[in-house]
């Protein structure tokens, strides 16, 4: 079998960096003693097949015999899950809290009004400076409308923020026209990663709005929902038919 060539400097890098030079399957903390292994040895040099492991596992990962099985082997999806749970243990912490907010809101009423829609960002507490990706979709009687589109690319993942300890960020975008003169359910769903000062990715929950339609078009506000759209859509769409 052709030897595999070794990961780039970069990736081998962010795998120490990210998992603080722990393993990634027995979680020790291994020091010099730690090299980095391809999960899948028919895979590219890529992030995402490597991972940091001591010289224990390392001979473990790699001399099960299939045509003799002793014990249970490691599976690629778990071995990728074992090395993300030790890289989360030892980067987030470097993870802000988030306050999205979209306006109006029940409390605060605003000058935006549909299909115009405020919009503000607030990262809580002391913290490393961080970057960030967001991305917009709009959903109209349960269907998915895309992505925000405008000449500048803030919400549709195209722009990258900066966020630094005590900014708070407010902007505002514009939906489809026809959400405005619908009287269909309207959500918003945000998607939002941070990328941490290692460029490692954390992908947070998605956060979903609601507007609250009231008999005068410019008196209606949104709320914050527990779930994402994706929990939301049975119920959305079978009101529609209701």
């Amino acid at each position: 079998m052709e030897k595999k060539k070794p990961f780039s400097e970069e990736v081998k890098t962010k795998c120490l960096l990210w998992s603080d030079r722990h393993c990634g399957v027995c979680g020790k903390s291994c020091g010099l003693d730690i090299e980095v292994h391809h999960i899948d040895p028919k895979e590219d040099n890529i992030q995402d097949n490597a991972i940091p492991v001591c010289y224990n596992c390392h001979a473990k990962l790699g001399r099960y015999i299939d045509s003799q099985p002793r014990g249970t082997k490691y599976k690629i999806q778990e071995i990728k899950k074992s090395r993300d749970q030790i890289y989360e243990r030892y980067t987030s912490h470097l993870v802000p809290g988030l306050l999205p907010t979209i306006y109006p809101t029940s409390t605060e009423p605003s000058t935006y009004y549909l299909p115009q829609i405020g919009f503000a960002i607030a990262p809580v507490g002391q913290f490393i400076p961080v970057k960030a990706t967001i991305v917009v979709k709009t959903f109209l009687g349960g269907k998915d409308l895309g992505k925000i589109g405008s000449k500048i690319p803030y919400y549709d993942g195209g722009i990258i923020w900066h966020l630094n300890p005590g900014l708070r960020f407010r902007g505002n975008f514009t939906i489809p026209k026809v959400c405005a003169e619908s009287k269909e359910a309207l959500q918003l769903e945000l998607n939002i990663t941070i990328i941490d000062p290692y460029e490692r990715e954390h992908k947070l929950l998605p956060v979903c709005f609601t507007y609250v339609r009231k008999a005068e078009p410019n008196d209606g506000y949104w709320f914050l929902e527990p779930t994402s759209f994706a929990q939301l859509e049975q119920y959305v769409k079978k009101s529609n038919t209701d």
